[in-house]
């Protein structure tokens, strides 16, 4: 796959995010393409959700220590987003800065 496909195939995977949210009371802010460190930014009057979406694999190595290291208010999630190929729900993994957060 080309990394126009990629690039393409991770925009449709940001936007079937907030389509998955706004019918739960979200209001979503996308910002992916490299341009920071969350994807999607949902906000609810309860909480905020900081999203990394992934398309068929889950955040690892360097990009994961920076998530976890991200400083943010109690009211805020961290989140991983994973969509598999095929799939109409995604799965999700809160990010914590503990050693081994599993679903």
């Amino acid at each position: 796959m080309s990394v126009k496909n990629k690039k393409a195939k991770g925009s449709r995977a940001e936007l079937k995010t907030i389509k998955y949210l706004e019918p739960l009371g979200y209001s979503c802010t996308k910002s992916g393409g490299s341009l920071g460190c969350w994807d999607v930014i949902a906000i609810s009057e309860f909480q905020t959700l900081l999203i990394q979406v992934k398309c068929n694999r889950w955040v690892s190595g360097l990009e994961l220590e920076e998530l976890k290291e991200f400083k943010c208010p109690s009211n805020h999630v961290k989140q991983m987003w994973r969509w598999d190929d095929h799939k109409r729900a995604p799965r999700v993994r809160n990010i914590t800065g503990e050693k081994d957060e599993s679903c």
